[in-house]
């Protein structure tokens, strides 16, 4: 009875040590999911001050993917959402992991947790639902670390290389680099994946140096073609470096140069464009042109008058190029009195002034600065808040808060609309389109676009989130739209109403166009007066590049500028009228 009596004790020890045990591991796994869950939202709010807003948002989902019920990171998400950057929405939450009582155990009803996770996430995996099946894997880690392990690092590793293929196939290039590195994160040695990161690394060099450093160019796409004769346009690509490459030499004087860059982009594409080039770039290698001198840019902003509006008030902004300097420079011109052009900003053009006057966003025209930049008025020197040279024409929202601008930064070319804060971010897209500007209330923007179809291209409308596209105007000329103080007037320059480059005013509610400003020259790139009665207008009507300044219900000229310098490129100009 002695030995029963001891042998029943031992045996309730175990059993109770057993049920300790299980809830020990309940408490542990319950443990790595919160710890899982209080680094994803640390991560977050460190993403949130570095201004990552889009990696915020994904590490707060990543927070509710495992804890569903938390309110700071539901607040975050909220706030971001509400944000006028237009934060991506995050995936769907993913349906709650529970630790139940035989989590880590099969049981009569079906699978366990860590079972049911991994079968979801191969088949995510399978489906290419990438989101999802990180979700899911990160939430099976949480629940158990030791679960598989190596298929479990497979299974990231498909996950990160089929991510990074699928982001090359949308030309989403910056994106699949971060793929691929997770992938050889896991899988360190993996030829493949080494390889296609390499090949998109390279993409990514020839697009960010485009326009900007040519030879940089064509040595990244040559030495893709090398490797993979067919990796996406790039032999389409190299052909227009080339050429754009034979165009700047020619710009520059050095024609025999060109001649020879224009053949080995022939060699590439035919083109009888590029022919006619390489003749009169041979023509001016065997007998050069006789220079035609240009004035010093320092009489010529002497000579520059000031501008006299009464009312209207503000500065004027806009960029020059001196030849003679091989320089662009921003100016700025109060619009009162007899003031003269203050040189604002060295190496920028296409100047976007805030609607306080007191920042000053920019195109940068530096081969070391490509993409947008942002300075304090009076300050002269910028920081980058974009990384693309494709980057243009910033505009900020009445608040000062946001900047829109558009940008062929992606593989296909394409002009796009994107939008970001003020501060370093490379943006959100919105959608294709060119020539963004903000409505007075901040919640739409007038732009220039075709349909889905690739028709009615005009003036567009659309909301801040990309979404509500309704068209303004139906002719495909229309461009440069600039909206009133008043939210009422769009203006915009256009050559296909009259044949020639002039300026009109479409109304917002009624959709009908007025002419506005018109002349023999060219008349474009209209900017509101901050009290909405007058508009300026970059011009070349008298033969001379200068600013006009037009009453908006007349259409009479009321002032002049005479600008510094050149406009060697007026159709990507911009200026800028403020406070």
């Amino acid at each position: 009875m002695v030995f029963a009596l001891v042998l029943v004790l031992g045996l309730a020890v175990i059993a109770a040590a057993g049920v300790v045990g299980l809830r020990q591991g309940q408490a542990d796994r319950a443990a790595a999911l919160q710890a899982r869950a209080v680094a994803a939202y640390e991560q977050g709010v460190a993403y949130l001050n570095a201004g990552e807003l889009a990696l915020a948002a994904q590490q707060f989902q990543t927070v509710l993917n495992i804890d569903p019920g938390n309110r700071e990171a539901q607040q975050q998400l909220q706030a971001l959402q509400a944000l006028p950057t237009a934060t991506p929405t995050p995936s769907p939450l993913l349906e709650p992991v529970l630790v139940a009582p035989d989590a880590g155990e099969s049981s009569e009803n079906g699978p366990s947790p860590e079972e049911l996770l991994f079968a979801q996430a191969e088949q995510a995996v399978h489906n290419t639902q990438w989101s999802l099946a990180a979700g899911l894997i990160d939430q099976l880690v949480a629940l158990d670390p030791t679960y598989r392990q190596e298929d479990v690092e497979e299974l990231r590793f498909n996950l990160a290389y089929g991510q990074g293929v699928d982001l090359v196939a949308q030309e989403r290039y910056e994106q699949s680099l971060r793929a691929f590195d997770q992938a050889l994160a896991v899988r360190p040695g993996d030829v493949q994946a080494k390889r296609q990161r390499d090949l998109a690394a390279l993409y990514v060099s020839a697009l960010g140096a485009w326009r900007v450093d040519w030879p940089r160019v064509v040595s990244s796409l040559e030495t893709i073609l090398d490797r993979e004769p067919d990796y996406q346009d790039a032999e389409r690509r190299l052909a227009l470096a080339q050429a754009g490459w034979a165009d700047d030499l020619f710009r520059e004087g050095s024609w025999c140069r060109a001649e020879d860059r224009y053949q080995i982009a022939l060699d590439l594409a035919t083109s009888t464009e590029l022919r006619d080039k390489q003749r009169q770039a041979a023509a001016f290698c065997l007998n050069p042109p006789t220079p035609t001198p240009t004035p010093p840019v320092e009489e010529t902003v002497a000579a520059a008058g000031g501008l006299d509006l009464g009312p209207a008030g503000g500065h004027i902004a806009f960029a020059s190029y001196a030849p003679e300097l091989n320089r662009w420079t921003i100016f700025r011109v109060a619009v009162s009195g007899d003031s003269q052009p203050e040189a604002l900003v060295e190496g920028a053009s296409q100047p976007a002034l805030s609607p306080s006057g007191g920042q000053l966003a920019l195109h940068a025209e530096r081969t070391d600065m490509g993409g947008l930049g942002l300075t304090a008025v009076g300050q002269g020197t910028w920081q980058r808040i974009t990384t693309y040279t494709e980057d243009s024409h910033p505009q900020w929202s009445p608040n000062g808060q946001a900047i829109v601008f558009d940008s062929t930064r992606e593989g296909d070319r394409l002009w796009r609309v994107y939008l970001t804060g003020a501060g370093p971010a490379e943006g959100i897209s919105l959608g294709l389109g060119r020539w963004p500007t903000w409505s007075a209330d901040g919640n739409t923007i007038a732009f220039q676009a075709c349909d889905e179809t690739g028709n009615r291209c005009g003036l567009w409308l659309m909301g801040i989130d990309g979404t509500a596209r309704r068209p303004l105007t139906q002719v495909a000329g229309d461009a440069m739209p600039s909206w009133s103080p008043d939210g009422s007037r769009v203006a915009f320059a256009s050559p296909d109403r009259s044949g020639n480059w002039d300026v009109y005013v479409a109304d917002v509610a009624s959709g009908a166009v007025t002419p506005l400003a018109a002349s023999p020259g060219i008349d474009g790139h209209p900017a509101w007066s901050p009290d909405g009665t007058q508009v300026a207008v970059l011009t070349n009507r008298d033969g001379n590049w200068s600013i006009v300044v037009v009453e908006a219900a007349s259409g009479q000229v009321s002032g002049r500028v005479a600008l510094p310098g050149t406009q060697p490129d007026w159709f990507n100009a911009q200026i800028s009228w403020e406070r």
